[in-house]
């Protein structure tokens, strides 16, 4: 009997994962880089009000992870079940959503930037330049969340790659335009502001063009109620992603004043640098997230549990084998952290070193939930989703709170990594416990594939005879009638090629048969091509 092999899979997952993290790797820099000119350019003041204007840009973009994550979960599973109508509706839903809510957020902050200056910088003296730059962001609400919308449909769509090369782009040109607007047009301030918004907006306009394409699962739809039931779900599906990075946000700033009371500013200083770790990490969280919902919510439309579980596998095995070295470098090499953070007094290098090793202990659990987080959300599990996110964070608020009340000062640090693995078990028992008497992973919650239902495997270049055998019986065993039996064994056999393939196939309630057969052959025009395999697929009814 044939076995489903994970390379097609796997092969998926690289190709998503390299263009993802080479995305957050560019938009990374590209910060970097603009807090660097700005300090160039302008003096350290200057880059003290984009990082106290920073807070504000970060709600602003906050919106794409309501607006946009729940689209791109729905398109890619609309897309993976082959309904480009309701891959339509997803994408028209989300498009007119980011608009309306980006002239709403524009008039509303755009009104109150004086107010919002004054809350985010207390410095008489730098509070003018943060009100310029707030200003011109205000501005450019709609093109920010626009860009993040765009990338993640794009993304879900299979073409990563496009994305990639948009955001490093925009990059490029924002760094180019910082130097113009400042130095040479003497814009000061709002200068970078216009730099960055130009910057999304340059994003937007290569990431567009994949509307154009004849392969583009979606197109812009009539606003019908259908629509509206779309948006609805749009919103609920980005929820939890968009309450968890509320909620990191918030968490930073009560740890802040939490350590700030107990160890002063060398203590905010050593969180800083525990934040940066984190952030490192979710470089690599980030990448396999994305791949998590574009490739599993397309599998899921496909009903391709086999690949869901292949994929869930690869997830986790990439991730702790770049946690674990990374977390092990941390806690046996923490001068090397301290050094490229500027730690320069040996008291305060020597006490940052010990608070690196135990630091290093979160990183792997706390990554691990925020993984299993990701697939509960791609499987539909919301109020776990969200459920898990709150719990994640209430948990180190809380263990923090509690060391530094009760224990020494000098033992709050261990407040993290025992917050990350209690949550890591209460989340383990939650899901042990729904898991009970079905057919589910007591882990990840992926279910059980249907024998009765679903034929799954890979055919071997050159044994084809012996998948239309399979096939066949398989069909016969399922009570599929002759003509449409005879129907799926000829598009499945005309279908293969020369090349190693992947056969799925799903009876539907009502008895229609979809097949989904993918390999590595060159795309025709009844082909679709996504994450750099060739996808050919039909119902039969």
């Amino acid at each position: 009997m044939l076995q489903r092999k994970p390379s097609l899979v796997n092969r998926a997952f690289w190709n998503f994962l390299g263009a993802s993290i080479l995305t957050t790797v560019a938009a990374q820099l590209a910060v970097s880089t603009d807090d660097a000119i700005v300090s160039h350019l302008m003096g350290p003041h200057a880059m003290a009000a984009v990082n106290m204007a920073m807070p504000v840009l970060t709600t602003f973009l906050s919106l794409n992870s309501l607006l946009g994550v729940g689209a791109s979960l729905l398109a890619a599973k609309a897309i993976g079940s082959r309904d480009s109508e309701e891959a339509s509706r997803v994408f028209t839903a989300a498009l007119y959503s980011v608009l309306a809510v980006g002239v709403v957020v524009t008039v509303a902050s755009y009104a109150c930037c004086e107010q919002i200056s004054r809350i985010v910088c207390a410095d008489d003296e730098i509070r003018p330049m943060v009100l310029s730059y707030l200003r011109v962001t205000s501005l450019g609400v709609t093109v920010l969340v626009l860009s993040g919308m765009m990338n993640m449909m794009v993304q879900s769509d299979g073409r990563p790659r496009l994305v990639t090369c948009a955001v490093i782009v925009g990059a490029v040109t924002n760094v180019v335009l910082d130097i113009v607007f400042i130095k040479m047009l003497g814009l000061g301030i709002a200068g970078s502001a216009w730099a960055t918004v130009i910057n999304y907006g340059v994003t937007v306009c290569i990431t567009s063009s994949h509307l154009r394409r004849k392969s583009c699962s979606y197109r812009i739809v009539r606003f019908t109620k259908q629509v509206w039931h779309t948006l609805g779900a749009n919103l609920k599906q980005g929820l939890p992603l968009m309450i968890a990075n509320v909620l990191l946000s918030v968490i930073v700033l009560l740890i802040n004043k939490m350590v700030d009371g107990v160890l002063g500013s060398d203590g905010v200083y050593m969180v800083a640098v525990c934040i940066q770790l984190l952030l490192i990490t979710f470089v690599v969280l980030n990448g396999v997230l994305d791949a998590t919902f574009a490739i599993g919510g397309m599998l899921l439309g496909e009903h391709d549990i086999t690949g869901l579980k292949m994929l869930n596998r690869k997830v986790m095995t990439f991730s702790c084998a770049v946690l674990v070295p990374f977390s092990a470098f941390v806690a046996f090499a923490p001068g090397a952290m301290a050094t490229l953070f500027g730690a320069d007094d040996p008291a305060l290098r020597a006490e940052l070193c010990r608070v690196l090793r135990i630091f290093s202990a979160i990183l792997l659990p706390f990554s691990l939930t925020v993984l299993l987080r990701g697939m509960y959300q791609v499987l539909g599990y919301l109020v776990l989703s969200v459920g898990v996110a709150v719990g994640q964070v209430a948990s180190i608020v809380v263990a923090v709170f509690v060391f530094t009340q009760v224990a020494a000062p000098d033992m709050l640090w261990w407040g993290f990594p025992l917050s990350a693995g209690a949550m890591l078990l209460v989340q383990v028992g939650i899901t042990w416990r729904m898991s009970r008497g079905k057919s589910i992973s007591p882990l990840t919650l992926i279910p059980a594939p249907d024998a009765a239902r679903t034929y799954s495997a890979t055919v071997p270049s050159g044994q084809t005879a012996e998948a239309m055998a399979e096939m066949r019986q398989f069909l016969k065993n399922a009570k599929c009638p002759d003509s449409i039996a005879e129907k799926s064994l000829h598009f499945t056999e005309n279908s293969l090629t020369d090349a190693e393939a992947d056969i799925c196939i799903y009876i539907e309630d009502g008895g229609t048969v979809s097949i989904v057969l993918k390999d590595t052959s060159k795309p025709t025009p009844a082909t679709k091509q996504a994450f750099g395999i060739t996808i050919k697929s039909t119902q039969i009814s």
